[in-house]
């Protein structure tokens, strides 16, 4: 499929896909750039302050493209905790004889260290901070 086609059809889903916000960056880069250019050929202060609200405009837009993605990663790590709790209260009510061996797996699951990727680490370094 062309980057076009991608481009227009990302318009119509929900959220921000990544077309679009790579769309996004091309643009402020490109405005980032008229800008420049402009200084650079009529030596204008005006251009020179249209120049820096570009960029800030275009640190907003990453900013924010951040914080949804954050977003995101938090709803899925609560929706999956949910779903997880969920599950073992259905499966603790169903079967009592298995609550031993449910205790043992979650004790055993306490003491293992679990392996995360930079972005989820710095999500729960970011995360524990906002929380304290």
């Amino acid at each position: 499929m062309s980057y076009w086609v991608e481009l227009w059809e990302s318009i119509f889903t929900p959220g921000v896909t990544p077309v679009l916000a790579k769309s996004a960056h091309v643009a402020c880069g490109a405005l980032v750039a008229v800008f420049l250019g402009l200084y650079i050929g009529t030596k204008s202060i005006h251009c020179l302050i249209l120049f820096f609200l570009a960029i800030c405009l275009w640190l907003s837009l990453t900013w924010f493209l951040v914080e949804l993605a954050h977003a995101r990663v938090n709803n899925d790590l609560q929706m999956s905790s949910q779903s997880a709790n969920k599950n073992d209260d259905n499966s603790n009510n169903q079967n009592p004889s298995n609550n031993k061996e449910m205790s043992d797996k979650e004790s055993d699951s306490a003491t293992t260290t679990q392996t995360f990727s930079v972005p989820e680490e710095l999500l729960r370094a970011r995360t524990t901070a906002n929380n304290s």
